[in-house]
């Protein structure tokens, strides 16, 4: 159970560090008022998911071991390089979606390969995949 916890727990983490990095690089070229305090809120919830992930990692982290995964160097840049591009509204809507669409595809998918992690962590995977979807829901006004 412990492995499986921890295991979710980083792949969460990873994901959620991966989506608030590529926020804050979004979010000072924002101009449009409305989509800027719409997707600033979606940042703090990312946010507050994260530091929820690496609470309940810290409980796990009794044995001394430190359990962080970062996203791999590849996605990063393919990601940095997609942001740098993005100059309205209707492309960061759409870098999005297809963001939240991975999100929710991958945290799904440790879900199933994890299955005997903690109920807390599930329940943590479970509330990013909500808010991807509701996320996502929101960009399509702005595709």
């Amino acid at each position: 159970m412990k492995e499986h916890t921890i295991a979710l727990l980083t792949e969460c983490e990873a994901g959620l560090k991966m989506a608030t990095s590529s926020m804050e690089q979004t979010l000072p070229k924002l101009t449009d008022p409305g989509f800027k305090t719409m997707f600033q809120g979606y940042y703090t919830k990312h946010a507050k998911l994260q530091e929820e992930c690496r609470r309940q990692l810290k409980e796990q982290e009794e044995c001394g071991n430190q359990y962080e995964k970062n996203p791999p160097l590849v996605a990063k840049f393919m990601s940095d390089m997609k942001i740098a591009r993005c100059d309205d509204r209707e492309e960061v809507a759409d870098f999005y979606t297809d963001g939240c669409n991975m999100g929710m595809k991958s945290v799904a998918k440790y879900l199933n390969k994890y299955m005997q992690a903690s109920e807390e962590s599930i329940s943590l995977a479970r509330k990013i995949i909500k808010l991807e979807q509701h996320f996502m829901e929101d960009l399509r006004a702005y595709l």
